[in-house]
């Protein structure tokens, strides 16, 4: 039960940072936006989701009360800050699935809004036929492509660019000559690997994490009852 909605976990940040609690209630809902509601093993949301940020001002100088100096500038530095914190914990979520033996960032660039961008890379992510290719080593740019296109963006072939890894394999709507065999080694060699969906229809994007689906996965979930 691990998909976007912040999957199955209890998340607890804590920061010494004077940032004030009406500031924090927004930071804390546009990171888990762009992190924990960015991953996915198989899509099944969980009933059980919490992310809290604790801060108790202790970086305030003496001078000042908690949370009092709390400069924009200041707000977005450690909003940088809480994004790398807990992009790092999903990636965690999504590496740690079980059975999983590969890691998989996909990165989509180039919709029309950052929204657009997530629901292809939602979907793609989702998508048992594209888990289990990149599980077999199997460079299939169709499922790839495939899962883009049910995602319900509009957009043509032409459109659209994709990379595996620095490979080149799908370019305008185009299927590209490549390596079968250096593609299909860089998914069984790297336990990390990219995605890359390029379209150019304007600045849209979204960073989505993921995982293969295998053997271990099934017998787990097969085996395990409440």
């Amino acid at each position: 039960m691990i998909g976007p909605n912040m999957a199955t976990m209890l998340a607890f940040v804590l920061t010494d940072a004077a940032v004030a609690p009406n500031h924090l209630a927004g930071i804390a809902q546009r990171v888990a936006e762009t992190t924990f509601n960015c991953i996915s093993v198989e899509g099944h949301t969980s009933t059980n989701d919490t992310l809290l940020f604790f801060a108790n001002g202790a970086s305030a100088s003496q001078s000042q009360s908690a949370f009092s100096r709390d400069a924009k500038a200041e707000r977005e530095q450690f909003e940088r800050a809480a994004t790398e914190v807990c992009a790092d914990l999903a990636r965690a979520i999504a590496s740690d699935a079980e059975g999983a033996s590969h890691l998989v960032t996909i990165e989509v660039e180039g919709l029309r809004t950052e929204a657009e961008a997530r629901q292809i890379a939602k979907a793609i992510a989702d998508s048992a036929l594209v888990k289990t290719a990149i599980f077999g080593g199997d460079p299939n740019w169709g499922r790839f492509v495939s899962a883009a296109g049910y995602a319900g963006v509009v957009f043509e072939e032409q459109n659209l660019s994709l990379w595996l890894g620095e490979t080149l394999l799908y370019k305008a709507g185009v299927p590209q000559n490549f390596d079968p065999a250096a593609a299909s080694a860089y998914l069984k060699n790297n336990r990390e690997i990219l995605l890359r969906l390029k379209f150019n229809l304007d600045n849209g994007r979204c960073t989505f994490w993921t995982c293969d689906l295998g053997y271990e996965y099934i017998r787990l979930n097969a085996e395990y009852t409440t």
